[in-house]
C-alpha cells in the first residue's frame, strides 16, 4: 500500500439539479465546481481520455464515471453515506451463510433501445465477464465476480452457462456463491455487475459495443466514443429511476489532469478534478466552488506475483521500505493524501491507524519509511536490477505526481533506477497481482 485518499477526492453526489453523476466510487482526486451551466443545460466536465466504455472495462476512475451514468446496477452507493441501496433491485434476501442471494427487480426498468430489464440480463452480463476473451483483457474487471459459483468454468471455457446465476422469472435474480461472502452484495453496486441487453443488440453497436454501449441508465451517448473528442451523454427518456435535468453532459478529455484544471480556471469546463499538488491552491483561491472531502479508498503499486523479480516478497518489502510515505503525502502532492499503514485505509475502524497506533502494532510492518532495513531486504532478496526498473501509472488521473515521488524515493535508497512512466491506455492489474501490501 502506498497512500490512503483520506484527505482529499472528487466526488459531487448531485450536480445541478439532480444530475445524478456518481462520481467515481473508486476514484480519489478533488474535484472543482465551477458556476452552473448555462441556461442551454449543457455540463462541461474536465476528465481523462476514455478508452473504452464497457461497464466489464472500464477499470480507470473517469471511464467508470461514465458507465455509471449509463448503467443502473442492482443496488448503488447512497451518495452521502455510502450505503448499499436499491436500484434495479427493490429489495433482496440472503441466506444464513451468505452463499445465496435473492434480487427483487422493479419491473418497468428498460434499455435506452426499449428492451426491458430482467433477471436474464443480469446473468447475460455476468456471463458475458468471465468469458475468456473478457476476462483477460486489458482493464477487465471481471474478476470481482470470481464468487459466482461456476465462474472458473466459464472463465476456463470449460462452461458456457454460469451456474451461479438464475432468472427465477424475469423479475427475480438468483446468485450462488461458492463460499460464503458477507461483502458480496457491496460488490453488486460496482459497474462490472452491469445488465446486458440481447446479443444482436451488442453485436449490432458499432463501431464496437466498447465504443457504443446502450444501457439502462440516467444518459445514454449521442454517439460512439472517438479518439480526442468529445464524448457526450444526453438523458435516457426510458430511465425508470428518473431523468436528469441537463440537456447535455459534455466530457472533454485531456491527457493531464494539469491541462484539464488550467480550462476551468479558464472557464472552459464546468467541473474537472484537480491536480493532488494543487490543493493548496485550491483551498485557498478556490474553497467556495472546490469539493474536497475525505475518503476511505487506497492508492497502491500492483506487483505481478508470477514475473521475476517481483515474484520475491523480500525484495517487495525492500521496495515498500524504502518509500517515504509520510514525506510524499506531505510535500509532493499538497497533504492530499495519508500514509497508508495496511489494507485498511485509516478512516476505517480497524485500521490501525488510531492515536495509540504504531508501525508495530499496525497490519504492515514494512509500511514505514526505513532506507537502512529496505538496503538489507534488498540484499538478502539477491536481487539485481541493472536496467530501468518501470513504475507505470494511468496517465492524466493525478497519479503522476505521487508515482515519480515513489520512483525517486526507490532510485535514492535503493540505487535501482526506478522511473515512472505513463501507459498508453488504461491498463488491468497482470493474473496473479498483488498490491504492495509489504
Amino acid at each position: 500500500m502506498i497512500f490512503s485518499r483520506a484527505c482529499s477526492r472528487w466526488k459531487h453526489p448531485t450536480l445541478v439539479g439532480a444530475l445524478v453523476l456518481a462520481l467515481l466510487a473508486s476514484a480519489c482526486q478533488s474535484g472543482a465546481l465551477a458556476e452552473p451551466p448555462s441556461e442551454t443545460r449543457v455540463f462541461r466536465v474536465g476528465t481523462a481520455p476514455l478508452a473504452s466504455l464497457d461497464p466489464v472495462l472500464a477499470s480507470q476512475p473517469q471511464e467508470r464515471l461514465v458507465a455509471r451514468q449509463l448503467f443502473d446496477g442492482l443496488v448503488r452507493y447512497d451518495d452521502t453515506t455510502a450505503a448499499v441501496v436499491p436500484n434495479v433491485a427493490t429489495s433482496w434476501d440472503i441466506n444464513a451463510s451468505n452463499t445465496v442471494f435473492t434480487f427483487h427487480l422493479r419491473p418497468k426498468s428498460r434499455f435506452s433501445s426499449g428492451e426491458y430489464v430482467t433477471a436474464q440480463s443480469f446473468v447475460r452480463g455476468f456471463t458475458r465477464a468471465l468469458t475468456p476473451d473478457i476476462y483477460h483483457a486489458a482493464g477487465s474487471l471481471g474478476y470481482e465476480l470470481d464468487g459466482i459459483a461456476g465462474a472458473a468454468d466459464v472463465v476456463s471455457g470449460r462452461a458456457t452457462t454460469l451456474a451461479g446465476a438464475r432468472a427465477l422469472g424475469d423479475a427475480t435474480l438468483e446468485i450462488r456463491l461458492s463460499a460464503p461472502d458477507a461483502q458480496f452484495l457491496v460488490h453488486c453496486a460496482d459497474v462490472a455487475f452491469s445488465p446486458m441487453p440481447n446479443d444482436a443488440v451488442v453485436a449490432g453497436r458499432l463501431p464496437s459495443w466498447g465504443e457504443f454501449p446502450l444501457g439502462n441508465g440516467p444518459f445514454q451517448l449521442s454517439g460512439p466514443l472517438v479518439a480526442d473528442q468529445p464524448t457526450v451523454l444526453v438523458p435516457n427518456l426510458l430511465h425508470a429511476g428518473g431523468h436528469p435535468k441537463v440537456a447535455q453532459v459534455a466530457l472533454r478529455p485531456y491527457q493531464d489532469i494539469g491541462a484539464s484544471y488550467a480550462a476551468w480556471r479558464s472557464g472552459q469546463v464546468d467541473w474537472t478534478a484537480f491536480p493532488p499538488e494543487k490543493t493548496a491552491e485550491v483551498r485557498h483561491l478556490y474553497r467556495p466552488s472546490s469539493l474536497i472531502r475525505p475518503t476511505a479508498g487506497l492508492d497502491a503499486l500492483v506487483l505481478p506475483l508470477t514475473v521475476a523479480p517481483t515474484d520475491n516478497l523480500t525484495f517487495r518489502q525492500a521496495l515498500s521500505l524504502a518509500i517515504d510515505r509520510t514525506k510524499i503525502g506531505r510535500y509532493a502532492v499538497g497533504n492530499s493524501l495519508l500514509p497508508a499503514n495496511g489494507l485498511v485505509p485509516p478512516l476505517i475502524p480497524g485500521s490501525g491507524s488510531g492515536s495509540g497506533s504504531t508501525s508495530a502494532t499496525a497490519p504492515c510492518s514494512s509500511c514505514t519509511s526505513d532506507p537502512a532495513r529496505a538496503r538489507r531486504m534488498l540484499a538478502q532478496s539477491g536481487v539485481k536490477i541493472a536496467g530501468v526498473f518501470p513504475l507505470y501509472y494511468a496517465q492524466g488521473t493525478g497519479q503522476e505526481a505521487w508515482v515519480r515521488a515513489v520512483a525517486g524515493d526507490i532510485a535514492a535508497v535503493l540505487r535501482i533506477d526506478a522511473r515512472a512512466m505513463p501507459l498508453p491506455a488504461a491498463p488491468g492489474g497482470p493474473p496473479g497481482a498483488t498490491a504492495i501490501s509489504l
